[in-house]
């Protein structure tokens, strides 16, 4: 019975980490350091600075495909881990958007058992170089 507890304090510690981080983010808007109205760059995670932005975008795309075809096909995470062998939390940890301890290829790898397959195409840009400016 303790093991279940142990688990859902973790999910709930994780929930809040990634709470934490959004909280931070409207902390930034609420300081000015995001202000006015500003077209966003498609990634969420790169607009707020967060580390590995563009690592938590794709695993959030990947992620938004297990889930649309886990209801689309109805299954459970238990049916899931039936029909692919993939281990039924880490599909729980899919569905709860814990990403944290999942890599891209075991998403990946989820979205094939699930029968789909996935094409990605890279496009590359020169990274923005932020300059400080020093006004005399």
């Amino acid at each position: 019975m303790k093991a279940p507890v142990k688990a859902k304090r973790a999910s709930k510690r994780n929930l809040f980490a990634e709470l934490s981080e959004g909280m931070t983010a409207l902390a930034q808007v609420r300081q000015g350091k995001y202000s006015g109205i500003v077209r966003g760059s498609g990634n969420i995670y790169r607009d707020f600075d967060v580390q590995d932005a563009d690592v938590r975008q794709l695993k959030a795309i990947l992620a938004a495909e297990i889930i649309k075809t886990l209801d689309k096909k109805g299954l459970t995470v238990r049916k899931a881990q039936s029909l692919t062998g993939i281990d039924a939390g880490d599909f729980s940890r899919v569905r709860n958007a814990d990403f944290r301890r999942i890599s891209v290829e075991r998403l990946m790898a989820m979205i094939n058992g699930l029968g789909s397959r996935v094409e990605v195409a890279v496009t590359l840009r020169r990274a923005e170089t932020r300059h400080a400016v020093a006004v005399a």
